[in-house]
């Protein structure tokens, strides 16, 4: 096991997260808290529910307000991690040792990672996400805490109530392993309360008040952490407009603080680059909302942001279903022939190897031709689908051209193949492409 979390007690007794490197500090440790201590992965219960590949599009978080209005410290990727197990955490069935089990691909896809490093750069991510990722309470208002600790005390008595100023840790414990396909992530008691036991006063009294529903179509395609930040505070502040009536309206002082950019972009014009034109254009794009804003100016400064916020008629959401149990051996390997199939008999196959992008025996490598299948050809359907097959060839074209004139050679084709297909909606791409076009056209 080349890298398994574990909880590490700090002075005041309270357990933070850690990744320990070393297989012998690992089994010290585990002596250390009890002889009786095991893996997770090493007893995955039969019925364990598994994110996997095709439950992306249909992924739905419930979320405690409380929990969304806390300040998260961490980059884009570390929130997106957390996105994810929430994702697997029915409110009114919590999951067994409060661990939930990911799989790696779906982690892969959601992250952007590709490449023959995406496994040390998923590793490098679950490091940052058991450091870095604690939501600060201190944001809340007396009465939202108030709230909170009524349903504390009255159902919950062994969880110590929320202080004014409250940190909390998103995981306990992180474990994986190469050869297995999923990461268990064994979730801190305070988070799950805000994920699954709240989630059971959303009928009662609190009338759903107290939580927040969004789905994940889109979120992988954010780059800004701002992006996450503020479709999730967004989500919230809609549905409550939808329900009371209410305005969508922030000061540019909280604003920063939900943001965490208190100290950062003194300029307005820097801050609001960064924190609303970006995530604007990155939510109205891919995500099922999208917004306008106004800004609200006293005297000559700018005192607080109104937003618009409306259904994306471009995305429509995926109803949730049931998430499927773990795909055994077989039905992995089953997945994997029908797609590297698909891949031999698809047309783009023949215009990557006449381009000489594929190696002499690829049609043995099932596991590039399913990436193939998966990865890069749904892109090029998009491709084709608005600019039509002509602009594929020369995007091909194009990039044996340029790898020609690198004179080295590329460790990873696929992976740059799928850069590449990605920014094909470039301003400078498509104008390097006309000038091809019109070039090709009078020779």
């Amino acid at each position: 096991m080349s890298s398994i979390g574990c909880s590490v007690p700090s002075s005041d007794g309270t357990l933070h997260a850690a990744i320990c490197d070393n297989d012998s500090e690992v089994l010290q440790r585990n002596k250390e808290c009890t002889s009786e201590v095991r893996s997770p992965i090493s007893i995955l219960p039969q019925k364990a529910v598994v994110l996997q590949m095709q439950d992306l599009d249909r992924l739905e978080n419930k979320v405690a307000n409380a929990l969304l209005k806390a300040i998260p410290k961490c980059n884009s990727a570390t929130i997106k991690i957390f996105e994810l197990i929430v994702s697997a955490i029915d409110p009114y069935n919590p999951p067994e040792n409060r661990t939930v089990y990911i799989d790696k691909e779906l982690f892969y896809k959601f992250l952007g990672l590709d490449g023959k490093q995406k496994s040390v750069k998923l590793r490098s991510h679950i490091k940052k996400f058991c450091s870095q990722l604690w939501f600060d309470f201190s944001i809340l208002t007396d009465k939202e805490r108030d709230a909170v600790n009524e349903i504390i005390t009255r159902d919950n008595p062994n969880l110590v109530l929320l202080h004014k100023e409250h940190i909390v840790s998103a995981a306990n414990e992180v474990y994986w392993e190469p050869r297995k396909p999923f990461i268990a992530f064994e979730i801190s008691e305070r988070i799950l309360f805000f994920l699954s036991y709240l989630g059971k006063d959303i009928h009662g009294e609190n009338n759903g008040k107290q939580f927040t529903t969004y789905d994940l179509i889109g979120m992988s395609n954010f780059e800004s952490k701002y992006s996450v930040i503020l479709y999730r505070w967004l989500r919230m502040k809609y549905q409550e407009s939808k329900k009371f009536g209410s305005k969508i309206e922030i000061s540019i002082d909280n604003l920063r603080m939900i943001t965490d950019t208190t100290d950062l972009y003194d300029r307005f014009n820097n801050f609001e680059y960064r924190v609303l034109q970006v995530p604007q254009k990155e939510i109205n794009q891919y995500s099922t909302i999208q917004f306008e804003y106004r800004k609200i100016k006293k005297g000559r400064n700018i005192v607080a942001i109104q937003f618009f916020v409306s259904d994306n008629p471009q995305n429509k959401p995926v109803k949730a279903e049931t998430l499927k149990p773990h795909k055994t051996k077989e039905e992995r390997e089953a997945d994997l022939q029908a797609s590297a199939y698909k891949a031999i008999i698809s047309d783009y196959t023949d215009m990557l190897s006449d381009r000489m992008f594929l190696k002499k025996g690829y049609k043995k490598d099932t596991k590039l031709l399913a990436r193939l299948n998966d990865d890069l050809y749904p892109l090029y359907d998009l491709l084709v689908s608005e600019q039509g097959e002509e602009l594929l060839k020369v995007h091909l074209d194009m990039i044996q051209r340029r790898i020609e004139l690198a004179k080295t050679d590329v460790n990873d084709v696929i992976g740059y193949l799928i850069t590449c297909a990605k920014q094909s909606k470039d301003k400078k791409y498509l104008d390097e492409y006309k000038y091809q076009r019109n070039r090709h056209s009078y020779s």
